[in-house]
C-alpha cells in the first residue's frame, strides 16, 4: 500500500476550496440581476406624502389647525 504525501491532501483541500469559491461566486453573480424588480419604486414613491419619522411636513400643522 503506497504512502500518500501530506502535500496531496493539502492540494486536494485547496482544490476543493477553490471549487466551492467558484460555485459561490457563480451563485452571487445572478443575485444583482433581480435589481430590475426595484423598477416599481415609482409606485411606492406616490405615497411618499406620508410624513416620515423626523420629517415634519408643513401641511401637517395646517391640517391640525383646520379642525380647530
Amino acid at each position: 500500500m503506497p504512502r500518500r504525501h501530506p502535500f496531496s491532501l493539502l492540494l486536494s483541500l485547496i482544490l476543493l476550496a477553490l471549487g466551492v469559491g467558484l460555485l459561490a461566486g457563480c451563485g452571487a453573480s445572478p443575485s444583482p440581476t433581480p435589481t430590475p424588480t426595484k423598477t416599481p419604486t415609482p409606485e411606492n414613491a406616490t405615497p411618499t406624502p406620508i410624513p416620515l419619522i423626523g420629517q415634519e411636513l408643513t401641511p401637517a400643522p395646517q391640517a391640525s389647525a383646520a379642525p380647530a
